[in-house]
């Protein structure tokens, strides 16, 4: 059976600072940037980087009226293949097999990039929006 539960971001522990390799300090993460709306679990037989320019995949519903500079979804695709090679000096032919694919859509909050516009220098939240 499928099943699903909302979770506080404060539940995360996350890295505190720039010295965090020498404090090992972790605190309780800040309000999360968006909301996971779906998942999907796929099989392929090769690695796909890039779902939703093949139209496999469609978003969900867009919020009408969506007026930020950044999309409303960010979309990650984690690819964990069905065989692995011990190898670190492989080659792509070798390695682009079967693939599970665990595909996570994330609602963003409206805001996140706040007085941010393109020619500007991203600060906080809004350097995620712009990796």
């Amino acid at each position: 059976e499928h099943a699903w539960a909302p979770l506080l971001a404060s539940n995360f522990q996350v890295r505190q600072g720039p010295n965090y390799a020498r404090t090992g300090k972790k605190a309780p993460s800040g309000p999360a940037l968006g909301e996971v709306v779906a998942v999907d679990c796929l099989r392929t037989e090769r690695k796909i980087y890039d779902f939703l320019s093949l139209n496999y995949i469609a978003l969900p519903e867009p919020t009408p009226g969506w007026s930020e500079v950044y999309p409303e979804f960010l979309v990650i695709n984690e690819m964990v293949p069905t065989r692995f090679n011990s190898s670190i000096w492989t080659k792509k032919e070798t390695t682009d097999g079967e693939t599970f694919n665990v595909v996570v859509y994330v609602r963003l909050k409206p805001g996140l990039g706040h007085g941010w516009t393109n020619d500007m220098e991203p600060q906080n939240a809004e350097q995620l929006l712009n990796r």
